[in-house]
């Protein structure tokens, strides 16, 4: 049985935090029957200011570098890459609070948690679009399932040596997974179709996305389609027992060119 913990950190959110609790106690039975995966024995949301937000992350990030450097031997150069990696990322968060609607981070132990930020959700029109809402918490929920399923070896990633999303075929994997689910789930807990309205974001949120787009060159949005359609590629060709198995054996992990050509990865699946 699986415990649902929503923390209200704002001091100004606390019926958020109680209509998250209880989407996420009724989806959670429906998460682990679509994915094969199960949940966490607590599931953990927190939901925090920007400065807080900021400040969890870069100390999440400071935790995974000691983990992967522990016993390296870095050069000077790499040494002061290393501490910076933390402060950089902590920066990030202040500057595109509002693109990522949820961060995924874990604790010293491995146990995950997700960050939001309800001020992002509001820049990003989520708290009136009930439906995407709803949507966000199916993908929260499937995000930490991954975490369970690989004992926090894939998910969430290592930070040294620092890879980029594009090169990432574990970051891509995750995320067209939690997508496939969100999809495929959300109108089950709803019991009716999504709901297709245009949300309507904040000048804020499209000026940050607008230079995560530029850094990007337009790429981010692409990947997703892809790794979302590599997912459902495989779920229909070889189900839900097939392709979890790809979180305990991480040979079966595709490659960015098999995200690409899921047909190759199917063709080197254990009989």
């Amino acid at each position: 049985m699986t415990t649902i913990n929503v923390r209200d950190e704002t001091g100004r959110n606390s019926q958020l935090a109680e209509d998250m609790s209880v989407f996420l106690t009724k989806a959670a039975p429906y998460v682990e029957q679509i994915t094969g995966l199960a949940l966490p024995h607590t599931v953990t949301v927190r939901l925090l200011t920007v400065p807080d937000l900021a400040k969890d992350f870069s100390a999440f990030i400071r935790r995974q570098v000691e983990r992967d450097t522990t016993d390296a031997e870095l050069t000077a150069r790499e040494r002061k890459k290393v501490a910076a990696l933390p402060i950089d990322a902590g920066r990030a968060a202040r500057t595109l609070w509002a693109v990522d609607a949820s961060v995924l981070v874990a604790n010293t132990v491995g146990w995950p948690s997700t960050l939001v930020v309800p001020k992002a959700l509001a820049h990003q029109g989520l708290l009136s679009d009930p439906d995407g809402l709803c949507e966000l918490l199916v993908r929260v929920l499937t995000e930490q399932a991954q975490v369970e399923a690989c004992r926090g070896v894939l998910v969430p990633g290592g930070a040294w040596p620092p890879v980029r999303e594009d090169q990432s075929p574990v970051v891509q994997l995750s995320t067209g997974h939690a997508c496939w689910a969100g999809r495929r789930t959300t109108p089950l807990v709803l019991g009716k179709p999504v709901s297709d309205r245009q949300r309507r974001p904040s000048w804020t949120y499209r000026r940050q996305a607008a230079l995560v787009f530029l850094r990007e060159r337009g790429q981010r949005g692409r990947r997703l389609l892809r790794s979302t359609a590599f997912v459902e590629q495989a779920m229909d060709s070889i189900g839900s027992e097939g392709f979890n198995r790809l979180w305990t054996m991480h040979e079966l992990v595709p490659t960015l060119d098999e995200l690409r050509h899921p047909d190759q990865w199917l063709r080197r699946q254990p009989a």
